[in-house]
């Protein structure tokens, strides 16, 4: 009976040790997880919010690009501004989808570049954490030809 109670001692403080053990790996696996799950979740809103960006600048193209296609006096307004001394036309903090409720800003800027009009938009979200910027040349000499360039 004395053999029985020594083991018996032998295990109960063998027992502590090994919880603590698993307590310790299961904390440090939780933590883990937790910190990998945060980190996923920051990586798809700041692609989210770039994404959003990008549709900004592809909208505010979109819009002057609407605008440079607008027929004034019986001639496309496009080629008034090719034949206008002015070499740039820029809109600063164009609210989209409107004012009341912006999702996000876009500065536009329309350029001549050598045989190419350029329209180059810079889009941010509204919480200033997605940015995007994106160009469409049109030839100046054929104006179905055009490419786009993201910045």
């Amino acid at each position: 009976m004395n053999y029985l109670n020594k083991n018996l001692k032998r295990v109960k403080g063998f027992v502590l040790p090994v919880v603590l053990m698993v307590m310790v790996v299961l904390s440090i696996l939780f933590i883990s997880i937790i910190t990998i799950a945060q980190s996923n979740t920051k990586q798809i809103t700041t692609q989210e919010d770039n994404l959003r960006a990008y549709y900004l600048a592809r909208s505010g193209i979109d819009i002057a690009y609407a605008a440079l296609m607008e027929e004034k006096d019986g001639d496309l307004k496009i080629y008034k501004f090719i034949k206008d001394t002015k070499d740039t036309l820029t809109h600063k903090n164009l609210a989209l989808p409107n004012e009341i409720d912006p999702v996000g800003y876009v500065d536009i800027e329309i350029s001549k570049e050598d045989d190419e009009i350029k329209i180059r938009a810079a889009a941010k979200t509204a919480k200033e954490s997605g940015t995007s910027s994106l160009s469409l040349y049109i030839d100046k000499n054929n104006l179905s030809r055009t490419r786009w360039i993201k910045e």
